[in-house]
């Protein structure tokens, strides 16, 4: 297709096409309304690429479906290392996500009245997209029929990649409905906060569909297509309170559970009950003597300054199971240590709530874990070695692969370099088996007892699988 000549007076564009004459027309006056009268515009079928070439003064206008190589973006090998190591990061939801605490509620203007409106004419590709997203949509839990009074139409978009994003024409039910006044942070503040030198970007697909309609608001979502009505399980990005749901999503509490034993302290970072980091530590000798109150207290302090740059300047919630540290900011008579303790304490805004050693069950665990890892430390030579042993072990190889390279192994994990199951430590198939059945026999680990009580003792604190045949 060689372009021949342009007429800029006119805006016209003459070309040959298959020995034919072709001549490109400008848009009528009326259509012309706000566009920049010396550009010329050329409007090109949409799913196309336009590629423009100049060979003196000759131009080709060249329509393609290929995208050109220079547009194609490889990923850096350090990225491809990221996604193998961590795969469920790019793994793409196939259910319907679980109730939250925070669920998109959809408040309507008393007396308005309800839109129920048509479904917008498609070409034949285009209802072959939408039914083919429906289905997807439907498979996903994310939607599901409705008979809702209220209803907006269903449209497709196209994006960058020349593919198809359903969409819905949400201006109606939006007219309606109560605007929460949440405020959206600015993009430069946040920058100015961080103050970093490199900033990282990710993109969230279907970022939004994580949290769900609240109960009892699917029927205001209801959108229509040629195949019928649909209302929406989660929340779509169209809802003109979307932004200000997602971040309070985003802005929530963070709560910090603790525990202290013995011989170990223990701690845990949560959000929504989701746990997100974990901390432990051995308590020194001198530690250890220290009475219940002060090892609580103390534990509290390693998990603040743990978290610190987390916690600072945000009300977190403090579970404890230790009920005197309630009542910590109200005591009079303090010692010059507890006295550094609170002055720290006071730089940060939390509110304390007593939580049972049953319900502060991870924070315990952690401690229990780090007292029993001690005690074997202490009581067998070659107990340190143990790491080691896990990766050619043939009862645990597999599922040690699966937990160092953080993939779903169910209740098996890590901790210190110790593989768990629950709260049992993985024994590999080692003569420290044998040596642990003999030290439950004689009394050096837990008493001397009979056949049946050395084998609930071991099945408490350890697991491997022919325990109950070893015995």
């Amino acid at each position: 297709m060689i372009l021949k000549s342009c007429i800029r007076e006119e805006n016209t564009y003459e070309f040959h096409l298959m020995n034919k004459k072709v001549i490109l027309l400008p848009l009528k006056k009326k259509n012309e309304e706000g566009m920049n009268k010396k550009s010329s515009s050329l409007f090109i079928p949409s799913g196309k690429k336009l590629i423009k070439e100049r060979e003196g003064d000759i131009r080709r206008l060249v329509l393609t479906n290929q995208i050109r190589e220079e547009q194609i973006v490889e990923i850096p090998n350090k990225v491809k290392e990221l996604f193998d190591e961590f795969p469920n990061i790019i793994k793409e939801p196939s259910e319907l996500p679980p109730l939250k605490d925070i669920q998109h509620n959809i408040e309507l203007i008393p007396g308005a009245t309800l839109p129920n409106l048509p479904h917008f004419r498609m070409s034949l590709k285009e209802y072959t997209v939408l039914q083919h997203t429906i289905e997807e949509l439907l498979k996903k839990g994310h939607i599901q029929p409705s008979l809702s009074q209220c209803a907006i139409p269903a449209l497709l978009t196209s994006k960058k990649d020349e593919s198809w994003r359903m969409c819905i024409d949400s201006r109606a039910i939006n007219k309606i409905t109560v605007k929460y006044r949440s405020p959206i942070p600015r993009i430069n503040e946040l920058l100015d906060q961080l103050g970093a030198g490199i900033i990282s970007k990710i993109y969230l697909k279907s970022g939004y569909h994580p949290i769900r309609i609240k109960p009892g608001n699917e029927w205001k979502t209801a959108f229509k297509t040629n195949e019928g009505l649909f209302e929406w399980l989660v929340m779509p990005v169209e809802l003109s309170n979307a932004p200000s749901t997602f971040m309070r999503l985003m802005n929530q509490p963070f709560e910090v559970a603790v525990n202290a034993s013995r011989t170990n302290t223990g701690a845990v970072l949560s959000q929504s009950s989701h746990p997100i980091e974990y901390f432990s530590e051995k308590l020194s000798q001198l530690r250890q003597m220290w009475s219940t109150y002060k090892q609580e207290m103390y534990a509290l302090i390693r998990a603040l300054k743990q978290w610190e740059h987390y916690l600072l300047s945000k009300e977190f919630l403090l579970l404890t199971d230790h009920f005197s540290l309630k009542y910590l900011q109200a005591q009079k008579s303090i010692n010059k240590m507890h006295a550094r303790w609170i002055s720290f304490l006071r730089r940060f805004d939390f509110i304390i709530k007593h939580k049972s050693g049953k319900e502060n069950k991870v924070a315990n665990a952690l401690s229990r874990k780090h007292s029993l890892l001690s005690t074997l430390s202490s009581k067998l030579i070659a107990f340190k070695h143990l790491p080691n042993l896990y990766e050619d072990d043939a009862n645990f190889n597999r599922i040690w692969y699966k937990r160092a390279h953080h993939l779903e192994a169910g209740e098996f994990h890590i901790v210190d370099g110790f593989l768990f199951k629950g709260e049992k430590l993985c024994i590999p198939h080692t003569s420290l088996r044998e040596a642990l059945l003999k030290e439950a026999h004689s009394g050096g680990l837990a008493g001397h007892f009979g056949q049946d009580k050395t084998l609930e003792i071991l099945s408490s604190k350890y697991y491997w699988p022919q325990l109950q045949k070893d015995k």
